[in-house]
């Protein structure tokens, strides 16, 4: 029975994946195309491209996973007559205003067969009743409460993005002169760089069955990080946005989900035999994995300040000779001076918040016009 890897599941779910791939053999290698994306009514709406590979040359045993620039002509359409085609790479479509009671379909041609889907109808978004933050010793919980008793089927599929304000683990206050190699005070030194704020797009979403407790779900746990995390040095903003999905669409995921926890047995599900809902017209025996989903999209804002910040050790420094002070400065190393007394080497990164991956401009959510 063929495996699929364990990263499989989440490059699905993240649909930015690349992962090289070194085949040595030019033997026909059989892949199978993953159309991957949900249509999202009232925002912006992508579809990925993909291949999953066999790693044998048979085609059988485990797959691996491929996200590339794949060329292919992919169009939307629905049963009122719009019809949007990309015919090139990334595959982007503008549904901010498209009809919520009109039927879609995805085409994707690809390599000479076109896969579609059948006529889809919009699945209504589910009500989110709140997003609570609570803590215990070591970390910040996030969980989410759903309503889906007028529109739901009692399967869902969440997402968050995150904006958080932190500061680096360091204050700039000596500076090192190459010419004497020497360690100096810095009298005025620059704050500019020790505040920043971060934003992260999760692409990995969370199911939810809340089919067999009335269509309620309360208190869904969503996402934890530590403490010591400096997500909780300011304040810490996370937009949710859950949808609802179709009973088939929910065991298409629930089976990958089963494949990755059983990914190093013998049992494991058969990745093509996942209950895609795409064919291939061209050739009905030509197997094609993926979900292709239909949804309006419900949105939900939620703060904590510090409240729960714990600070953990700060990043260690190294402490060097004289003679190795140019070595390390050339290598990108600086002198940073402890509150403990003294001073150690390290990164830019840990006394500039950009360097650390920060931004000195707030970023904001990407929202709907209507939101």
């Amino acid at each position: 029975m063929k495996r699929i890897t364990t990263y499989l599941l989440a490059c699905l779910m993240l649909s930015a994946c690349i992962y090289p791939l070194d085949i040595q053999s030019e033997d026909n290698l059989q892949d199978i195309l993953v159309v991957d994306g949900t249509i999202i009514i009232g925002a912006e709406s992508t579809i990925t491209l993909s291949r999953m590979l066999p790693l044998n040359n048979d085609g059988k045993g485990a797959f691996k996973y491929l996200t590339s620039r794949i060329e292919a002509s992919v169009t939307l359409e629905n049963d009122g007559g719009l019809s949007i085609t990309k015919d090139n790479f990334p595959y982007v479509f503008d549904t901010s205003t498209a009809d919520p009671e009109k039927s879609y379909r995805l085409t994707v041609v690809c390599a000479g067969k076109t896969y579609r889907t059948s006529w889809i109808k919009p699945m209504p978004a589910p009500k989110i009743t709140s997003v609570d933050f609570s803590a215990d010793d070591t970390n910040v919980f996030v969980k989410l409460s759903l309503d889906g008793t007028q529109n739901g089927l009692g399967y869902a599929s969440a997402q968050y993005d995150a904006i958080w304000k932190f500061h680096a683990d360091y204050v700039r206050i000596l500076d090192y002169i190459p010419e004497d190699n020497a360690i100096v005070g810095i009298e005025d030194p620059d704050y500019t760089f020790y505040e920043c704020w971060m934003k992260t797009i999760g692409r990995q979403q969370t199911i939810i069955d809340y089919a067999n407790t009335g269509g309620i779900a309360k208190d869904y746990p969503l996402l934890f990080f530590p403490r010591t995390s400096n997500r909780n040095h300011y304040n810490y903003s996370i937009l949710v946005k859950v949808r609802n999905l179709t009973e088939q669409e929910y065991r298409y995921w629930k089976q990958l989900s089963d494949t990755e926890g059983q990914a190093s047995t013998l049992f494991s599900p058969e990745p093509a035999n996942a209950s895609s809902n795409l064919v291939c017209e061209s050739d009905p025996s030509v197997k094609v994995f993926g979900y292709v989903g239909v949804s309006r999209m419900e949105y939900y804002i939620a703060s904590i300040g510090s409240e729960y910040l714990i600070y953990g050790q700060p990043p260690r420094l190294t402490v060097i000779e004289p003679e190795d002070y140019y070595s390390y400065y050339s290598l990108g190393y600086y002198p940073i001076t402890v509150t403990t007394g003294g001073f150690g080497w390290g990164p830019k990164s840990c006394f500039n918040c950009v360097s650390a991956g920060g931004t000195l401009q707030r970023p904001s959510f990407d929202l709907p016009k209507d939101y």
